[in-house]
């Protein structure tokens, strides 16, 4: 290891005879004067001087009891070892390096006595350590170490730290008496890393807060009830138009809100610092241009114990253009309740017009008689009556049937035409009823007619005038029960469709049958 070999160098004074320190009471006294002067330096000491204090303290107990080497070791969370974290030494001995571990394994016996059993280690010579204690003999050997005082230290818990002593230039004892009192020492320098640490997390846990406050554009306030100063970011400055050297107070941020929330402002805060409970508060902030602000302050309370509130913190919002867009938007759905209510005017006088216009699109002209026409469409259209068009060829039947077929109820179902002149009269049975499999010379397979595909929908037999005699009565039973066979089956199939036919002669509907 790195560490071994730095303390395995030869030390200076390395067969001096052994040192018998005797404690009188002038020494007693020098300590204690010590330990004080110490004491003293660490009270509100600021957290950047703490390691440079601790190292200082560590040179002046060395100089104290003649010692080469003296340290603070931590003990790792792991409980694998400790680290070299705070460090002091003779001019000549070699140094150690900080941060870094110092496994269990070579010291197990030192590890387990100081952080198991809570008990100094104290040895003036090597053998005086217990037979178990070889591999910890082997390891004092290498590093040089012929006496050692290792003191555990512990602030309301575990071990977490250990003061060392070592002497490498001759062997000494280690008085008993000065043992509490360093573990005194030792739980101050605990202390004072703890408060350290605390301190650099809440700086970093605030500066994080400020940068997510900076994200959101919002402002960081904080106010001592009992203390007329209120803390602020750079951002609230920002907000309030406050001057960066400005000293705060809760009054100076009341008077910057608009006279009329003032009051409403107060009574929250002061509300909260009652009932422990959140507050949120919107108020105006006026500006020297006229502009006036709109801001969203919230914050709650925090107590120490019970019935003392410490410390109110919160944030201010800008919520100035939200407000404008809510605004904005309250108008605009009045605007559109507005048209919505004069669209339904305009459609009740449409609607009408719509009705009798919709699914004409194909018919033009603007004569009496096609008017007539067209209404006359629009009378049976919403039946469902079997409707015969009368009319020469090309006037326009067909548009006639689609026409009643797209302002009835079956619009959205299929619309068919036959046109009866069109088929041979042997096929026109199997195109209007189907057929099965089989029932003629080349009839290969099933097949579904014209009214059974038109189900729920509309067929329209242009020149019904042309279909065979024979088939009729087949129709005649379709038209009045809505029954049919297929040709060469037996089964009775039942459909729902609207008939229309078209047939040559006067330009009239007459409805009601065929």
């Amino acid at each position: 290891m790195e560490i071994e070999a730095s303390l395995a160098k030869p030390m200076k004074g390395a067969n001096e005879p052994m040192v018998d320190k005797k404690v009188t009471e002038g020494d007693s006294v020098q300590f204690e004067r010590l330990l004080f002067d110490i004491s003293a330096r660490f009270v509100n000491i600021l957290s950047d001087r703490v390691d440079e204090e601790i190292e200082l303290a560590l040179k002046q107990v060395l100089e104290f009891f003649q010692a080469d080497r003296c340290a603070l070791l931590e003990i790792l969370l792991d409980e694998t070892g400790w680290r070299i974290t705070h460090v002091a030494t003779q001019e000549g001995v070699p140094p150690v390096p900080l941060g870094q571990n110092l496994p269990r394994s070579i010291l197990p016996w030192a590890y387990d006595k100081l952080t198991k059993k809570r008990e100094a280690l104290a040895f003036a010579r090597l053998d005086e350590l217990p037979a178990e204690a070889n591999v910890d003999r082997q390891t004092y050997i290498e590093w040089g170490i012929r006496s050692n005082l290792n003191i555990p230290v512990m602030v309301n818990g575990p071990v977490s730290h250990v003061i060392v002593l070592n002497s490498l230039t001759c062997e000494r004892d280690w008085p008993d008496e000065f043992i509490p009192r360093l573990k005194l020492l030792g739980e101050i320098f605990v202390n004072a890393l703890a408060r350290r640490n605390a301190d650099l997390a809440l700086y970093e846990s605030e500066a994080h807060l400020s940068l997510a406050a900076a994200s959101a554009d919002a402002g960081l306030w904080g106010m001592e009830p009992f203390k007329n100063s209120l803390w602020v970011t750079d951002k609230l400055r920002e907000i309030f138009r406050f001057e960066p050297e400005e000293a705060l107070s809760f009054e100076r941020l009341i008077a910057a809100t608009h006279p009329e929330d003032r009051e409403r402002v107060n009574a929250g805060v002061q509300e909260s610092r009652e009932t422990g409970g959140l507050f949120k508060i919107e108020c105006r902030l006026p500006r020297p241009d006229g502009e006036i602000r709109t801001l969203i302050i919230r914050g709650r309370h925090s107590a120490k114990r019970v019935g003392l509130p410490e410390r109110l913190t919160g944030v201010a919002l800008d919520i100035t253009e939200r407000k404008e867009m809510e605004t904005r938007l309250r108008e605009q759905v009045t605007e559109i309740e507005r048209l919505k209510r004069q669209l339904e005017a305009e459609n009740l006088y449409l609607r009408q017009d719509i009705k009798i216009t919709q699914g004409f699109e194909k018919i033009v002209g603007s004569s009496d008689a096609l008017n007539y026409v067209l209404f006359r469409i629009e009378q049976v259209a919403s039946t469902d009556a079997t409707v015969l068009i009368l009319g020469e060829t090309g006037t326009g039947k067909g548009l006639v049937a689609n026409a009643i077929h797209g302002l009835s109820a079956r619009k959205d179902r299929p619309m068919l035409t036959v046109n009866c002149a069109a088929l041979p009269a042997n096929l026109i049975e199997s195109e209007l009823f189907g057929r099965e499999k089989g029932a003629f010379t080349g009839a290969h397979g099933r097949q579904a007619g014209r009214f059974e595909v038109a189900d729920g929908g509309t067929i329209f037999l242009d020149e019904i005038g042309e279909l065979p005699l024979e088939l009729q009565s087949k129709l005649l039973r379709v038209l009045q029960d809505g029954e049919f066979e297929r040709l060469g089956s037996a089964n009775t199939i039942k459909v729902d469709v609207r008939s229309t036919a078209g047939w040559p002669g006067s330009r009239k509907i007459r409805t009601g049958g065929i």
